[in-house]
């Protein structure tokens, strides 16, 4: 406290009452902050202000009060600026003193505040907003997430509800990216429940089943519960019944639905006992006149067309005839057309493995007949008895054969009796069943010098051990050329990972740089399965993946060869095969 009596200055000495030194003190502006002390042992008062205005001692003694100050004041007022916090904006005391920008808000909440909105500083302990926000899906997510978010799913990696709004477990599987283009069945990623997809998949024969099968299913029969081919590949209705008899089946009282137009019937038949060539002729009629595929031929262009007058005179001059034509020439496809053809009779064309003779027959048939397998063209490939569904197919003009095939069939029913001309395909491909067949058709040779002639074709065959086997003349052999493509080779080895894995890696990152159907060559079944299972679960939305090797059945290996008859030219295979 001050004293009533009168102060000593400290510089001049003069008196300085009381009542004016409250005064100047009173027009003295001190902020709120405390900016002095009072203490020591002689009571004494400091301050410290700015350069503009200073206070320098106030003194008071224990008897009597003696004030002496020198107070400099400018514009009658002393102001004072609080030190900036060194926090800044981070600064999250709601009780800091400091001086802080003019956009500085703390939360009052502090580290208890759960609004995932709120923009307010807190300190670091308070719980972190998820960046993911509303889309967070992760299973027991740590952090903040907004009020409206649903919270873990109580299915948790079993969850396979399609965009299931909760979070679950990063190991379960994602929503599926196809969707409802989804065909796989095995798929274990979530669908819409909009869905439909046969749980046969591309097996399924059901003719009237209206949900959605993978690309690769076998085709319905463009002439449905009418079709009169009982060897008919494609799908029927359950009421579909033609007659295994065909054309003829004379039986007037026959309880099958269907039968071909050309059928003759018993009362047919003995009206024209008497004209049984005719009968005969018209039985047999081609379902596709010789000037119609020759029309279609020369639209193919295919190679081996050019040497068609030669190779039908030389067979019938030389009745052995080695043909060496380049790969993409048509050999396979038009030397037993041909043959047929010119020669007439049965046409016998072996092959080293059961696919290759069941595509060729069914490729043939079209360009032969214009319609499916059946009629002129066939295959046997098994031992089983020929009916629907089995591995043996009749044809009256062409038969595919393998190898084995060939000399079972010649062994029961004498098949090579009734053969004009034996062709023998893939001859460099040669295993013990092709030298025995060579071997038979040489003893064929010798003992019908008339009516039967040999054809071996390779593209790479090594003629001189079969020109010296039947005898012949170097010149004995025809040369075709074949149709050349443009290849580009690139070199890309593996650097991990397994093969099936660097395969598909590969095939994804050329795949949209690329047109038209994949071929991936694998060791064996086991690499291919594995590796459309790393496929399929990455696979595009508009291919399918099928594999092919010789374990699989007929049926499996049907699927791919009618590929490009059944599916939409907008979907891509991924042909996986063992080499």
């Amino acid at each position: 406290m001050l004293s009533n009596t009168n102060n000593e200055s400290a510089n001049d000495g003069s008196d300085t009452n009381h009542e004016q030194l409250v005064g100047l003190f009173e027009r003295v502006n001190i902020s709120d902050a405390t900016v002095g002390s009072f203490g020591g042992q002689d009571n004494a008062f400091t301050s410290t202000t700015d350069s503009s205005s200073t206070i320098y001692a106030i003194e008071s003694d224990s008897a009597d009060t003696t004030l002496r100050s020198q107070v400099h004041v400018q514009n009658n007022s002393l102001s004072y600026q609080k030190p900036a916090c060194e926090y800044g904006l981070k600064c999250f005391n709601t009780n800091c003193p400091l001086d802080h920008p003019s956009e500085w808000q703390v939360c009052r909440n502090g580290s208890n505040c759960k609004d995932f909105y709120c923009k307010a500083t807190h300190p670091y302990d308070r719980q972190k907003p998820c960046l993911r926000g509303h889309n967070c899906k992760r299973f027991k997510c740590r952090f903040m997430h907004p009020s409206s978010t649903f919270g873990e799913c109580l299915a948790g990696t079993k969850c396979r509800i399609w965009q299931c709004q909760a979070r679950h477990p990063d190991t379960r599987p994602k929503d599926c990216s196809f969707g409802e283009s989804c065909f796989n069945n095995a798929c274990p990623r979530p669908h819409p429940p909009t869905r439909q997809v046969c749980s046969n998949g591309i097996e399924c024969a059901e003719f009237y089943c209206r949900l959605k099968h993978p690309p690769g299913r076998v085709a319905y029969c463009e002439q449905s519960i009418l079709c009169s081919n009982f060897y008919c590949a494609d799908l029927h209705p359950p009421e579909w019944d033609p007659c295994e008899a065909g054309s003829n089946c004379v039986d007037i009282m026959c309880s099958h639905m269907s039968h071909p137009a050309n059928r003759i019937l018993q009362q047919q038949q003995l009206q024209q006992e008497n004209s049984s060539g005719e009968m005969q002729s018209s039985s047999s009629k081609p379902l596709k006149s010789i000037e119609q595929r020759q029309i279609e031929r020369e639209k193919a262009r295919l190679p081996i067309l050019a040497a068609k007058e030669e190779f039908c005179q030389r067979l019938e001059k030389e009745r052995v005839l080695v043909v060496r034509a380049e790969t993409g020439s048509g050999k396979s496809t038009q030397l037993p057309q041909y043959a047929a053809e010119y020669f007439g009779g049965l046409v016998v064309c072996t092959q080293p493995r059961v696919i290759a003779a069941m595509s060729l027959a069914r490729r043939v048939a079209k360009e032969y007949d214009g319609l499916s397998m059946g009629e002129s063209v066939g295959y046997r490939v098994g031992h089983v008895s020929v009916g629907k569904d089995k591995y043996r197919v009749p044809g009256r003009d062409i038969l595919f054969v393998t190898d084995a095939a060939l000399i079972q069939e010649n062994q029961e029913s004498g098949l090579l009796r009734d053969t004009r001309v034996l062709i023998i395909d893939e001859a460099h491909e040669r295993s013990l069943y092709t030298d025995i067949v060579i071997g038979m058709a040489k003893l064929l040779l010798a003992t019908r010098p008339i009516d039967f002639y040999v054809v071996i074709s390779s593209a790479t065959v090594d003629p001189s051990k079969f020109l010296d086997f039947f005898k012949l003349a170097d010149s004995s052999m025809l040369n075709v050329p074949g149709r050349l493509h443009d290849v580009s080779i690139v070199y890309n080895p593996k650097l991990k990972g397994s093969i099936e894995e660097h395969a598909i890696s590969t095939l994804l990152t050329l795949y949209a740089r690329c047109q038209g159907h994949t071929l991936v060559f694998l060791p064996g079944s086991r690499e291919i399965q594995r590796a459309i299972e790393i496929f399929n679960s990455k696979i595009p939305a508009d291919c399918v993946a099928l594999p092919l090797y010789a374990a699989l059945s007929a049926e499996e290996q049907n699927r791919v060869l009618q590929f490009d008859e059944d599916a939409n030219n907008e979907i891509r295979m991924s042909l996986i095969a063992d080499w």
